[in-house]
């Protein structure tokens, strides 16, 4: 079970979708995930692309940022994030239920930027759905902004596809987190 593990709503148990529809994070790859941007958290705004439970973006929010955007298509997904927003009682939280590719293109078209971007998508859909995400990222993420990507790790080969820099690989269990960067910096 989903968990936030700090911050001003720390211990909040969260919850989550029953099945395989969704592969919420590990603690552990989450813990290490803030650790590296801890920095950059304070007073951002993340954006959470197929959200599931909303997680990452609650734990973004519960460690000070100004904003969470969430993107989640499931019905069921966005119920159980809808329910965890409410909740967290966390302020800054917004959630966009539809396609992910067309809620960043009506994002983009609107000049919404972000200061960290964290992608993770169904492992099975995973190429092709970066491959159409990817234009979007340099309208999306603000100059000094973060992408984070949250793929598993037999598909390493697709860090390439991002025109970004990649400054970062960590592998935790079977996933496995790619950071780009616009300035090379995390």
């Amino acid at each position: 079970m989903p968990r936030i593990i700090a911050g001003k709503a720390k211990g909040l148990k969260l919850k989550s979708l029953k099945g395989e529809q969704t592969r919420p994070s590990g603690d552990r790859l989450k813990e290490a995930l803030f650790s590296i941007i801890q920095a950059r958290v304070p007073g951002s705004d993340f954006l959470d692309v197929f959200a599931g439970s909303g997680q990452m973006g609650l734990e973004a929010l519960s460690r000070g940022a100004s904003s969470a955007l969430f993107i989640e298509k499931s019905r069921q997904a966005a119920e159980v994030l809808a329910s965890n927003i409410k909740l967290s009682q966390l302020e800054g939280a917004r959630m966009l239920r539809g396609d992910s590719i067309k809620e960043l293109k009506r994002l983009s078209e609107q000049e919404k930027s972000f200061d960290l971007i964290y992608l993770d998508p169904p492992w099975g859909q995973a190429e092709n759905l970066l491959k159409q995400i990817e234009p979007l990222l340099s309208l999306l993420a603000r100059p000094d902004g973060l992408v984070i990507v949250e793929l598993d790790q037999a598909q390493a080969e697709l860090s390439e596809l991002f025109a970004l820099s990649l400054v970062k690989t960590c592998h935790y269990g079977r996933a496995m987190l790619l950071f780009y960067n616009v300035n090379d910096r995390v």
